[in-house]
């Protein structure tokens, strides 16, 4: 009888974990969707912000604070996105696709961190052929 009762409990824990990150994930995927569809609006653009942040509840990822940049400067909004862009890149300095998402938002408004993102990707990745 107990073994049955700890079978449940086990159960029902892991049902409880996998419901809390396949939400986590479902939130992670629209807000990346949001984010490579050029033709989203800015009120779809806001409601994959919304998604995103809701996708960090109980999610250490950086993953979402990724899409939350990308749709911050997709609304112009790139004072709001530095903030997140250097908690990404304090968290995990190695990100890659932190620093290629900055290096691309910034190729046209900001050539010094364009170039200071193309340096640290090519400090990540030596074997390149290409330096900034």
């Amino acid at each position: 009888m107990i073994a049955r009762v700890s079978l449940v409990a086990v159960a029902v824990a892991a049902i409880v974990c996998m419901s809390i990150w396949l939400h986590g994930h479902n939130a992670t995927v629209s807000a990346d969707q949001t984010l490579l569809n050029r033709a989203a609006t800015p009120a779809q653009l806001e409601h994959g912000i919304k998604r995103a942040n809701d996708a960090k509840t109980l999610n250490p990822s950086t993953e979402p604070d990724l899409a939350i940049y990308g749709l911050l400067v997709r609304l112009g909004r790139t004072a709001e996105a530095r903030p997140v862009f250097e908690s990404v890149v304090r968290r995990e300095p190695d990100n890659r696709t932190a620093w290629s998402l900055l290096a691309v938002t910034t190729q046209s408004s900001d050539p010094a961190q364009f170039r200071r993102a193309l340096t640290r990707l090519h400090e990540l990745s030596p074997l390149t052929t290409r330096r900034p």
